[in-house]
């Protein structure tokens, strides 16, 4: 039975950058959510598998990006994460995980 569950949810101040050029400080929610299949094992217990992630971003303040172009957002962790701009009101979704 295939499921999903949010894994990872971090809030803060970062950068968009196009390269390595900064486009715009913004503020960013970034979830990351796990898709997994879980099977009943014979003796009863459950195992949990992980198949799959999402990465859902929201920044605050898109000026100077255009929806559909790939960019990059830099966390304030300092790990990085591909994005694609969906809306103008700042919905994204990630390419790929952290990097």
């Amino acid at each position: 039975m295939n499921k999903s569950s949010l894994a990872e949810k971090s809030t803060g101040n970062g950068a968009v950058l196009r390269g390595q050029q900064i486009v715009s400080d913004v503020h960013y929610e970034v979830r990351v959510y796990e898709k997994y299949d879980e099977a009943l094992l014979l003796a009863g217990s459950k195992v949990r598998t992980a198949i799959a992630q999402s990465v859902r971003i929201f920044i605050n303040g898109t000026a100077g990006m255009n929806l559909g172009e790939r960019l990059t957002l830099q966390l304030s962790d300092g790990r990085k994460v591909d994005f694609y701009l969906t809306s103008p009101d700042g919905d994204c979704v990630g390419t790929g995980p952290f990097y």
